[in-house]
Formats: C-alpha cells, sequence, structure tokens
C-alpha cells in the first residue's frame, strides 16, 4: 500500500523521502562503480606486464568501497526516520480515505491494518466481513430543496446490532 501511503501525505514529506533516497542511492551507486572501477583496474593491471600505478588505483577503488559502504548505512537511517514519519502523518488520512475510522487503541488498529492487506493481497472474504467493523457510515443524501442545495448529512448513529426504528428508515 506504499503508493496508496504516498498519494495522501504532504508533497513536503514526498520531497523529503525522495530526497533521502537520492543520497542512499547515490552511495550505493558509488560502492559498485567503485568495485567495477577496481576489478577493470585490476584486469588492465596485468595483461602482459604489471602495471604498479594500476595496482595502485584498484587498491584506492577498493578501499573506497569501505567508505561507500559505510556512507550508505549513515544514509538508511535518514531514509527510515523520513519513512517513519510518511506513515505515521499518513496513516489516519490514509484510513479516512479509504472509508475507515481509526480505533481508539493500538492494537484494533493494527488490525485493521492487517485486515485491509489481507483483503488487498489475499483477496480474503473474511477480512472484507471483519473490515465491516472498521467501516465509516457513508453520509446519506437528503431530499433537495432549494434552500438546502444539494449536500448530504451523515447516518444518525445507532448501537451495534440495534435495529434503526422507522423514523429513520423512512427519511
Amino acid at each position: 500500500m506504499w503508493s496508496e501511503l504516498n498519494a495522501v501525505v504532504p508533497k513536503s514529506l514526498q520531497t523529503e523521502l525522495e530526497r533521502s533516497r537520492a543520497g542512499m542511492d547515490f552511495f550505493v551507486a558509488l560502492f559498485y562503480l567503485s568495485a567495477a572501477c577496481g576489478l577493470v583496474t585490476i584486469g588492465v593491471a596485468f595483461d602482459g606486464r604489471i602495471k604498479p600505478l594500476l595496482l595502485l588505483i584498484a587498491l584506492v577503488a577498493f578501499l573506497s568501497t569501505i567508505v561507500w559502504y559505510e556512507m550508505a548505512v549513515i544514509s538508511t537511517s535518514y531514509y527510515a526516520n523520513t519513512v517513519q514519519a510518511l506513515v505515521n502523518l499518513g496513516r489516519v488520512k490514509l484510513a479516512n480515505e479509504m472509508g475507515l475510522k481509526m480505533p481508539g487503541r493500538i492494537d484494533q488498529e493494527r488490525r485493521m491494518w492487517w485486515l485491509v492487506k489481507s483483503l488487498i493481497y489475499y483477496n480474503d472474504p473474511n477480512s472484507l466481513e471483519e473490515l465491516n467493523l472498521y467501516r465509516q457510515r457513508p453520509p446519506v443524501l437528503s431530499p433537495t430543496t432549494p434552500e438546502a442545495g444539494n449536500r448530504a448529512e451523515p447516518a444518525p448513529e445507532s448501537q451495534e446490532g440495534e435495529e434503526p426504528d422507522e423514523a429513520e428508515v423512512d427519511q
């Protein structure tokens, strides 16, 4: 659900996520580039006669992979913090966009997101039934009158398991 989550967070957080990912990708690319450069340089250094300068360049390239690896590891912590902020700020809005109400307890919230995942990835009909407990009531459209205009009114709240009375059904 990464795409959905990314779609509901503020643009500033999306930009921050891209920046943190760019730094991490840069150091990973440098790691592989240095390793490839070292291998090619060693291959060229031994083509017929040994060239000490090329061996020194290969050694520097291989030693620089250690630096690039460490920098990539450091930048992943920044990326991880940005992803955590994205989840913390986006999950409530994502739930609202999906027509779900956030439960009051964290264990219930975990259960709700697990059910959403089960429904999306495994098409589990049991998840759909249980997910109904977390759905928001859809707005009930009232008859339009010239003074009221077109507006939706929220459905009246009723207790779980309670049948609506006849006046509520007639509306």
